[in-house]
């Protein structure tokens, strides 16, 4: 995390030639997509013209910022095991928040 003016912003660090033969893009842009819809989710409230399917997906999507450091970092460098994939964890419905747990749920232990 690097302090940038009054934002915060998560800073990953790869090669990114040697990773980008092996990384997801569909994994990388749900993580990307999971930061836009964490910051559309919090204050300011979400605009009351979002209906409860777009509210819902903002929502599963914003859960996804949530991620261990170290689970974001592996997508990012394309190390993630092949046993996750973007859908999977998209619709996951309780991903937990104790990072040492996701680990366990997402094979990274």
């Amino acid at each position: 995390m690097v302090r940038r003016g009054a934002d915060v912003k998560l800073t990953i660090q790869f090669d990114a030639e040697a990773s980008s033969l092996r990384r997801d893009p569909k994994l990388v842009e749900l993580i990307v997509k999971a930061h836009q819809a964490k910051r559309m989710v919090g204050p300011p409230a979400l605009p009351d013209s979002l209906g409860y399917r777009e509210r819902n997906h903002l929502a599963r999507l914003a859960r996804m910022s949530f991620l261990a450091p170290d689970i974001i970092r592996s997508i990012m460098e394309g190390a993630e095991l092949s046993s996750l994939q973007s859908k999977r964890l998209y619709r996951m419905s309780e991903l937990p928040m104790d990072w040492s747990i996701q680990r366990g749920v997402l094979g990274f232990s």
